[in-house]
C-alpha cells in the first residue's frame, strides 16, 4: 500500500506518542519485558525511516 510522506512521518510520531506515553513503573514490573517493547519500537522506527527515505528517492526521481 503506498503511503504519502505526510502518512509516514504521521505514522512515526503516532508511535513515538504511543511509546511516550507508556507507563515506565508499569514496564517496571517483573511480568513486563520492556526489551520486547523497546525492539517493537525501534523496529517500526526503522520501518517508517526507510518507507520515508523511499518516497523521498521516488520523488526525486520523478522530478528528474
Amino acid at each position: 500500500m503506498p503511503r504519502t510522506r505526510e502518512q509516514l512521518e504521521k505514522a512515526l510520531a503516532d508511535t513515538e506518542a504511543w511509546l511516550d506515553g507508556l507507563d515506565p513503573n508499569e514496564l517496571a514490573s517483573p511480568d513486563s519485558d520492556a526489551a520486547d517493547l523497546r525492539a517493537i519500537g525501534e523496529a517500526l522506527r526503522a520501518v517508517a525511516a526507510s518507507d520515508l527515505a523511499l518516497a523521498e528517492q521516488v520523488a526525486k526521481a520523478n522530478h528528474c
